[in-house]
């Protein structure tokens, strides 16, 4: 008796959350009949589309690299800083910090060309040749945060030196 009763709840229930679930399901459908259609793009707007997604996801990893070799350029400013006020010859120090600085504002500068290249991309007349020119900008983009990291590196160096320096004193 006890499992008769058990598989009528059971089954009651499933009956229950059939009935909710096909409710739910067709005030759905109702509502996506309702919308407008969106337009069929052509083929030629569609590789628009996913050039322009991935130019988008380009420029956004390389703000993400940028935002973290800004990060450490920021901590290693503050080092600089403690440094200056112990009694150091630090003008190396102050002339590959002035590089890694100039590398910075190229790095800045050529990610917001690639942003405004993205932007434009299905506006231009020309995309093959917007595409080629971007594709340029990433190359170039790629060389200036490999010429960033390596002057934020010469930078270290430098000040580990000058550590170095003065233990042994």
């Amino acid at each position: 008796m006890r499992n008769k009763n058990k598989l009528t709840l059971g089954l009651g229930a499933a009956l229950i959350l059939f009935m909710a679930f096909s409710v739910q399901a067709q005030t759905r459908s109702n509502e996506s009949q309702r919308l407008a259609p969106e337009p069929v793009k052509t083929p030629r707007e569609q590789r628009l589309q996913s050039v322009k997604r991935l130019m988008g996801t380009q420029v956004q990893r390389s703000q993400k690299h940028f935002e973290k070799l800004s990060n450490i350029h920021a901590r290693i400013k503050l080092n600089y800083e403690k440094l200056q006020g112990e009694e150091k010859d630090l003008a190396e120090i102050k002339r590959l910090l002035l590089r890694a600085d100039t590398s910075q504002i190229e790095v800045g500068e050529l990610i917001g060309d690639l942003a405004s290249y993205t932007n434009n991309i299905d506006k231009a007349r020309a995309p093959k040749t917007t595409v080629r020119v971007y594709m340029q900008s990433v190359n170039n983009l790629k060389k200036e945060l490999i010429e960033y990291h390596k002057n934020l590196l010469a930078v270290v160096r430098a000040m580990k030196s000058l550590e170095q320096e003065k233990e042994t004193n």
